[in-house]
């Protein structure tokens, strides 16, 4: 019967020439295990060094990222151009003699397990500033434009809509918003004396509150302070 050196590393076997009768290994063919041993990586490189992608895979991931980007670009866009809106309102607002904040609520269903839209996005409501016109300090753009919006919807809960305004909400606004189940709320200027989505409070993220919603700030930001500024400026 022939003798056969075998060489098993990581799970495979690799036969070697077989040895004749009263052969010794060769002193090479007798350390080989150890000399792949010691040439295969040092403990720990495995799991540091990344792995190849073959080029299917590559090809998938920067399709993936190709998608992501253009996902980003186009929600960006939507953002200024309903943003815009919002400052439509504002200067309505202004030439009030109000503090010149508007809002506007977009309306658009998403399905429920996927999360995708199922219909276009829709302005359902508009709002600005009316706390001289109508005595009453809760008359502020963006709690004005959700009243108007659950009226539109017939329904208390926004859970499909997203506020558009041009300042960050204050606490009651900023309330209004957690308690209506809004999705998200994108906002032009920071308020660092007022604001209650990142600035002193941040109520959409408050994990002992039954509901939390995206909030993405500084779109337009720029836009929306100047407008703020001008105002203030004329009543010094």
């Amino acid at each position: 019967m022939e003798n056969h050196q075998v060489h098993i590393e990581q799970g495979e076997e690799f036969a070697v020439a077989p040895l004749g009768a009263g052969e010794e290994p060769s002193s090479a063919a007798a350390v080989g295990g150890a000399s792949c041993a010691s040439a295969g990586p040092a403990p720990g490189a495995a799991e540091s060094a990344p792995l190849a992608r073959t080029p299917k895979a590559e090809a998938r991931r920067l399709a993936r990222l190709a998608r992501k980007q253009e996902a980003e670009e186009a929600q960006q866009a939507q953002d200024e151009a309903f943003m815009r809106l919002a400052l439509e309102e504002a200067r309505l607002a202004a030439q009030a003699g109000e503090v010149p904040i508007g809002a506007v609520v977009v309306h658009q269903p998403r399905d429920r397990a996927t999360g995708k839209p199922t219909a276009e996005a829709q302005v359902i409501a508009r709002g600005h500033n009316q706390c001289e016109a109508l005595k009453d300090a809760s008359a502020h753009a963006e709690f004005s434009a959700m009243r108007e919006a659950e009226q539109a919807l017939d329904n208390w809960r926004l859970s499909d809509c997203t506020i558009y305004v041009t300042l960050e909400p204050c606490v009651m606004c900023a309330g209004l918003m957690q308690r209506s189940r809004v999705s998200r709320c994108v906002y032009g200027a920071a308020d660092p004396k007022g604001g209650a989505l990142g600035s002193l409070f941040a109520i959409h993220q408050d994990q002992r509150l039954n509901h939390r919603f995206q909030v993405t700030p500084g779109v337009l930001e720029e836009e929306c302070q100047a407008l703020l500024r001008r105002f203030f400026q004329t009543r010094r």
